[in-house]
């Protein structure tokens, strides 16, 4: 097979980059292979004579490249098939069709929340008061921590000028290197003063007054979508590395399944909330969740192994990855588990509460050792002054202070021992080492 892949093959395959034929002998294709592209084919296993083994494996994978894999899954309600794919993916209300194998960059495309979730843009007054009486129509009114939680999440949100002071910068012209041939040759001419350095060549230009506005607008009209802000700055003739910048900086932005995800975690952390508000909460990103998922699933199903044991190792779904993720951490998950057990036993053996020192030790070792466990974030001792202080930083305290402490006795220890015995070999005072005790 490797020696007829070197003829050369008719105009129509050539211009199909997504053929090959392998070095170990094999026919491979990657994407849909079209009806030229298997004509092209089948002239090219036809000279000078026809070849019906080459034939009957070239149908095969024809077949192959055309199968149709499905998705059951409801598509989200803004989920459009962009126009590069219109003959490979095909969406409706059953689900999702994709046509031929599943590339990592379809599948990617296909998952991707910036073209199918609406992005979270920075809330002003009224969409921060419109958003809190949305949550506390799902349950209980937030308390004055968590009203501080909800403020300080708000005014932390993404702003689009400092991003434009980065935009502006992109694309600048950048001083370039020497290679060691022109050092050379500079040198033999007597150049003196030599740098390494080369002059910045070109100039940047400045962005227009209406790309900063249709950046602003994005940011401030809730309407206005993620795709409609990059075909308006097309339209403005922006750079490609500003668009790149551009495209970006969308692609890190926080859906509204994000942003409430994170607000709820946030006000989990000042208190409680009711059921109905985390669910309400959760909604979007649980959907967002499920639909990677299910692209991530479909991507498996389509995928076709040519070689089961090659790969990267750290690949998911290969057996490395099985072994590993189904034998090797179950078992260490094990070995951790039951040396908790023996700590906490051995622990109780060796401090026993005979006087206060061994009291201290204790209590100390009992606090490490429940900072573990699942309890740790539920428990809060009461101070004099009615806060509450919770175990993260009790353990915060005694890792910092005491534990400090400790470690900076046993290294000085271990300095002024390395000094002395160093101290002594050199003066020739300790000489067991060479066989003599004299």
């Amino acid at each position: 097979m490797e020696r007829r892949a070197s003829r050369r093959r008719p105009k129509p395959l050539r211009e199909a980059q997504a053929s090959s034929v392998t070095r170990s002998g094999k026919l491979a294709f990657r994407g849909v292979m079209s009806p030229a592209d298997e004509s092209a084919l089948q002239r090219f296993f036809s000279a000078p004579k026809p070849q019906l083994e080459a034939w009957e494996a070239l149908e095969k994978l024809s077949a192959a490249s055309r199968v149709v894999h499905q998705i059951p899954a409801k598509p989200p309600e803004t989920f459009r098939v962009p126009d590069a794919l219109r003959g490979v993916v095909t969406a409706s209300a059953e689900g999702v069709q994709v046509r031929g194998p599943v590339s990592p960059e379809l599948r990617d495309q296909l998952a991707r929340t910036m073209c199918h979730y609406v992005l979270a843009k920075p809330l002003d007054e009224t969409a921060r008061r419109a958003l809190r009486r949305d949550l506390e129509l799902h349950g209980q009114s937030l308390t004055e921590a968590q009203l501080q939680a909800f403020n300080r999440y708000c005014n932390g949100m993404w702003q689009m000028d400092p991003f434009i002071q980065v935009l502006e910068g992109t694309g600048a012209p950048k001083a370039g290197s020497k290679t060691s041939c022109q050092l050379l040759e500079e040198q033999q001419a007597g150049v003196s003063n030599l740098g390494r350095d080369l002059p910045a060549t070109g100039t940047l230009e400045p962005m227009s007054g209406e790309q900063k506005d249709l950046l602003l607008a994005f940011q401030n009209n809730p309407e206005m979508t993620a795709s409609v802000l990059i075909e308006s700055l097309q339209k403005t003739h922006l750079s490609p590395s500003r668009m790149a910048a551009v495209e970006s900086f969308l692609g890190q932005l926080p859906t509204i399944g994000d942003r409430n995800k994170a607000l709820c975690i946030e006000l989990l952390k000042a208190g409680p909330l009711a059921r109905e508000q985390r669910d309400w909460l959760l909604a979007d990103a649980r959907a967002q969740y499920a639909w990677r998922r299910t692209v991530g699933d479909l991507s498996v199903r389509a995928h076709t192994v040519l070689y089961p044991w090659s790969g990267d190792y750290s690949e998911g779904g290969t057996p490395f990855d099985w072994m590993y993720t189904w034998v090797l951490q179950p078992l260490m998950t094990t070995t951790f588990a039951l040396l908790a057990f023996y700590v906490a036993s051995a622990a109780f053996r060796a401090f026993r509460a005979k006087n206060l020192e061994a009291t201290l030790l204790l209590g100390t070792a009992l606090i490490i050792l429940f900072r573990a466990t699942m309890f740790a974030g539920y428990v809060q001792v009461p101070l004099p002054d009615g806060s509450l202080l919770g175990m993260d930083r009790i353990y915060a305290f005694v890792m910092s202070v005491f534990n400090t402490a400790g470690n900076r006795a046993i290294m000085i220890g271990i300095a002024l021992g390395i000094a002395s015995t160093s101290l002594k070999v050199l003066l020739g005072i300790d000489r067991s080492y060479l066989g003599s005790d004299d």
